[in-house]
C-alpha cells in the first residue's frame, strides 16, 4: 500500500492508496463500512488520520481466527 500523506484525500487518491477500485470505496461509504469521510459541498474527502485509525480498527489477528474456533 502506498503511504498516505497528511491532509485530505480525494476518493481517487484513497482508492489508489488502498489498491481498490473507486467504486468499492463508494459502496463502502454508502453502506457505512468504509473510513469516515468529510463532505465538502458535493465533494467527498477523507482525512488521512481517520483512514489510519479505520485501518487499525480493521486489522484481523489471524492467530485468533482459526477454522472451527468460536
Amino acid at each position: 500500500m502506498n503511504e498516505i500523506r497528511t491532509g485530505l484525500l480525494t476518493e481517487a487518491e484513497l482508492a489508489d492508496a488502498l489498491g481498490i477500485c473507486r467504486r468499492t470505496l463508494i459502496r463502502w461509504r454508502m453502506a457505512r463500512k468504509g473510513p469516515p469521510h468529510v463532505q465538502l459541498g458535493r465533494g467527498i474527502r477523507y482525512r488521512a488520520a481517520d483512514v489510519q485509525d479505520w485501518l487499525a480498527e480493521n486489522v484481523v489477528d489471524v492467530g485468533r481466527h482459526t477454522l472451527g474456533a468460536p
